[in-house]
């Protein structure tokens, strides 16, 4: 029988909102993070859009417009949790700190 694989996931609250992080798939992390180094405002609406759920929904175009219409300070905090639960290394951390 086939082992079924569930991303990681994590549930982060950025000003009083819960929303819930998944990684993202293999591939689509690459290109994310090949990116990152000139990021665009479509790549911060696909990553959120690809990794990101409020209460167990999806946000596709049209939800992230209303969701984040006017508020691009809490948009970017967001942005920064996405970035922080798939990019971060922990090595990076651990190495710091000797």
């Amino acid at each position: 029988m086939a082992e079924i694989y569930v991303r990681p996931s994590k549930v982060v609250e950025v000003d009083n909102v819960e929303y819930k992080i998944t990684a993202f798939p293999a591939m689509d992390a690459l290109t994310f993070q090949f990116q990152l180094s000139s990021p665009t405002p479509n790549l911060v609406q696909n990553m959120i859009m690809k990794g990101v759920t409020k209460d167990s929904m999806g946000i596709d175009v049209k939800k992230f417009d209303q969701m984040f219409s006017g508020k691009m300070t809490h948009l970017m905090k967001l942005y920064q949790e996405v970035i922080m639960f798939n990019f971060d290394d922990p090595l990076e951390e651990s190495d710091s700190q000797e």
